[in-house]
């Protein structure tokens, strides 16, 4: 018996299984230390997600409470207009940005 590969998942079937495994993740039994979470954020449009390669928060909320790890941004002070960075929920409903003090849901307006 042979096993062949199926078809490639399309990107929403890749987002949702990345923002599973996130979610996953975070209620694990294993501390979250043990897991590679982004820990900083970088205005862009869309921003990146620091250290390269780390699981992006699942959800604006997420970041916002900071589970499972707080998001340093930078810069530090407020993003300009249209910044933000993309979590694990596609489009603009995933996008969240720094105001200079605090993380807000959405594009910077």
């Amino acid at each position: 018996m042979t096993m062949t590969e199926g078809p490639e998942p399309t990107a929403a079937a890749q987002a949702l299984r990345r923002a599973q495994i996130a979610e996953n993740a975070a209620s694990a039994s294993y501390p979250p230390s043990l897991w590679n979470f982004a820990t900083g954020a970088t205005a862009g449009t869309p921003g990146t997600w620091t250290p390269g390669g780390s699981i992006v928060p699942a959800s604006p909320a997420a970041v916002i409470a900071g589970t499972p790890r707080v998001i340093v941004a930078s810069p530090a002070s407020n993003w300009t207009v249209g910044q933000y960075v993309q979590t694990l929920t596609a489009g603009a409903p995933g996008q969240v940005y720094w105001n200079g003090t605090a993380w807000v849901a959405g594009a910077h307006p």
